[in-house]
């Protein structure tokens, strides 16, 4: 049961990452490249951040994959895809919603685990031993 929990965990984790990787490639090079997606990031008052977002998508990502720093990873990650997800709501993109929010709930996967401490403690209960 715990090797399935590992591959779980792990599949969920990397394709986040791998979600969060390809975004930073859109960024960088098909945003300028591409008139409709040009102006869907112009319209939703993104283009001119694009390459600070593209950062932060490739920052965080190896910030989650390394074990020791995965809860940061994933405080950081829910804040850029929540960030994401709000932007989409607000500019009535609700097609693109459904991406953000798979991502969301695959963090959440890759959270549970992969460090169920996280949801011990904002379940409030108790985690390992006392």
């Amino acid at each position: 049961m715990e090797k399935i929990k590992n591959i779980v965990g792990w599949t969920a984790t990397i394709l986040v990452s791998l979600l969060m990787l390809i975004s930073v490639f859109v960024k960088i090079f098909v945003v300028g490249a591409n008139p409709e997606i040009t102006e869907m990031f112009k319209n939703g008052g993104i283009y001119e951040i694009r390459y600070y977002l593209a950062t932060a998508s490739l920052i965080i990502p190896i910030i989650f994959l390394m074990p020791r720093t995965m809860t940061l990873g994933f405080v950081l990650a829910v804040g850029y895809w929540g960030g994401a997800t709000a932007t989409v709501i607000t500019h009535g993109d609700y097609q693109e919603l459904r991406i953000h929010v798979a991502v969301l709930f695959l963090l959440g996967i890759a959270s549970w685990f992969r460090h169920p401490e996280i949801w011990a403690r904002f379940l409030n209960k108790p985690f390992g031993k006392a």
